[in-house]
């Protein structure tokens, strides 16, 4: 999926449309972070304790899991937990892995980068459905779009990483993937 594909049905304005493309990996779904995006704030200079976006990223990801599987835009309603393990540098390419939580209708998040390094963990984190559903012709090219790079996810490469190994380093709790 292509920003331009997600940014049809997600109603984000530019400073948040932080997705750049998405993809399905087995019972996942992964996203890269856009590389330009404008400033967060403003002023620009004025400090903030954390980058907000990682966890709009997070968000969003696990909201295309799901918008392709359930069918349903929804927004935050609970969060178990955050753990921010670091600050990225600014020039890494990140990537968010979304998956299902064992507790039924959550999810957990990792933004990690292509070497697995862990930055942000979500878990335990639930959506509430918005009312009026998805415009169907939106709903089924996005999940069409979904279905194709799932298909090819494996002949994706991340900086020498296929995506099934971000995933792999994503589940192992943000290890280097060797």
């Amino acid at each position: 999926m292509t920003a331009t594909d997600i940014y049809r049905i997600y109603f984000h304005g530019p400073a948040y449309q932080v997705l750049a493309k998405a993809w399905q990996s087995g019972d996942c779904v992964m996203a890269e972070m856009a590389a330009s995006l404008p400033p967060n704030h403003s002023p620009a200079a004025m400090q903030v304790l954390f980058a907000p976006r990682l966890i709009e990223l997070c968000f969003q990801t696990a909201g295309l899991w799901d918008i392709c599987v359930n069918g349903r835009l929804a927004l935050p309603q609970h969060l178990r937990e955050v753990r921010v393990h670091a600050v990225p540098q600014a020039t890494e390419p990140l990537y968010a892995v979304a998956s299902p939580d064992v507790e039924p209708g959550q999810f957990n998040v990792q933004v990690v980068d292509a070497a697995g390094n862990c930055y942000v963990e979500l878990r335990g984190y639930s959506t509430i459905a918005l009312p009026g559903g998805i415009d169907s012709n939106l709903l089924k090219a996005l999940r069409a779009d979904s279905e194709n790079l799932h298909r090819s996810a494996t002949e994706i490469d991340v900086q020498g990483e296929v995506h099934e190994d971000l995933h792999a380093g994503a589940k192992r709790g943000g290890v280097a993937v060797a």
